[in-house]
C-alpha cells in the first residue's frame, strides 16, 4: 500500500486543466446574459454527462471533508446562520443551496461559462460555502484569480476554514495569506481568494474585468435595480449566471454585454 505522505502526495497532486447545479430550491429559475446565445436552464442541463476529475474531488474533500462533498442538502452545513447573521437574514432571502461537483464541472465547459482559454477572472457573488470558487479553482487552470464573495458570518467561516485545511495539508502545493479584506489561497501567481462582504460594495473595477460572474443568489425585488446596475460594469463578452433576468443591464463602463 502506499505511505500516508505518499496518498497526500496525490491528494494534492497538480490540478488539471479545463475540463449541474442541484437546485437551491430557487425562487427564480436561473438564467444567464451572454455575449453569444443566452444560456437557460435547459441548455445548461444538456449535452453529454460530464465527469469531474478525480483529483479535483480529492482537493475538494482535503478542504471539506467527505461528508460534505457532494452531499444531500439535508448533510450540507451552510443552512446553519449565527446571531451576527440576523441582520443579513432580515434584509436578504438567504436561501441556499449548492451546485454538485459534476455541475460544477459541466458549467466551466467551453460551451457555458468558460468559452475560451483566455478568461483569467471568475467572480462567485454569494459563493455561500465556498465550494464552487474553489472547485472552478481546481478545475480551470487558466484562471489566474477566482474571488468569492459571501454577506454571512457562517458561511464565509466554513469556507475560510476548509482554504486552512487544504492549505495546511498540502503547503508544499499551497500558500495561505489573510489581511483585513480575507483569505488567498495562493498557488505560485494564481489566487483563490475568499472575502466575506457585501457585494454591492465590490470595487467597480474587479467587476469591470471579470471574464464570468455567477450569482446564484435570489434578491427581493427591490433589490433587483442595484443588481442591474452591478452588472452594467461589466466587459463586453462576460458571462453571466444568476437567477434574475440581467439581459436589459445598463451599460456604464462603455463596453457591456452583447
Amino acid at each position: 500500500g502506499s505511505s500516508p505522505s505518499s496518498a497526500r502526495s496525490q491528494s494534492c497532486g497538480t490540478s488539471p486543466t479545463n475540463a449541474t447545479r442541484r437546485e437551491p430550491r430557487p425562487k427564480h429559475a436561473p438564467q444567464s446574459s451572454v455575449s453569444t446565445a443566452p444560456l437557460t436552464r435547459s441548455s445548461l442541463l444538456k449535452g453529454a454527462s460530464v465527469t469531474t476529475s478525480p483529483l479535483v474531488l480529492a482537493l475538494l474533500r482535503q478542504a471539506y471533508g467527505d461528508a460534505q462533498v457532494g452531499a444531500p442538502d439535508d448533510k450540507l452545513k451552510g443552512f446553519e446562520l449565527k446571531e451576527e447573521d440576523a441582520e443579513a437574514e432580515r434584509n436578504f432571502d438567504l436561501t441556499y443551496g449548492e451546485v454538485l461537483p459534476q455541475g460544477v464541472t459541466k458549467l466551466l465547459g467551453p460551451e457555458r461559462m468558460l468559452p475560451s482559454s483566455n478568461a483569467r477572472l471568475l467572480l462567485d457573488l454569494g459563493m455561500g460555502t465556498g465550494k464552487f470558487a474553489m472547485q472552478a479553482f481546481f478545475e480551470a487552470s487558466h484562471l489566474e484569480h477566482v474571488v468569492g464573495v459571501e454577506l454571512t458570518h457562517a458561511r464565509y467561516d466554513i469556507a475560510a476554514k476548509a482554504l486552512k485545511r487544504l492549505a495546511a495539508k498540502c503547503y508544499v502545493r499551497f500558500d495561505c495569506q489573510g489581511d483585513r479584506h480575507g483569505l488567498r489561497l495562493l498557488e505560485k501567481t494564481r489566487v483563490l481568494e475568499l472575502r466575506r462582504g457585501d457585494i454591492f460594495q465590490l470595487p467597480t473595477e474587479l467587476i469591470a474585468r471579470a471574464d464570468a460572474i455567477i450569482m446564484a443568489v435570489a434578491f427581493p425585488p427591490e433589490l433587483i435595480p442595484k443588481v442591474k446596475q452591478l452588472f452594467g460594469n461589466c466587459k463586453q463578452g462576460c458571462r453571466l449566471l444568476t437567477y434574475e433576468d440581467a439581459d436589459d443591464c445598463e451599460v456604464h463602463n462603455g463596453q457591456g454585454m452583447q
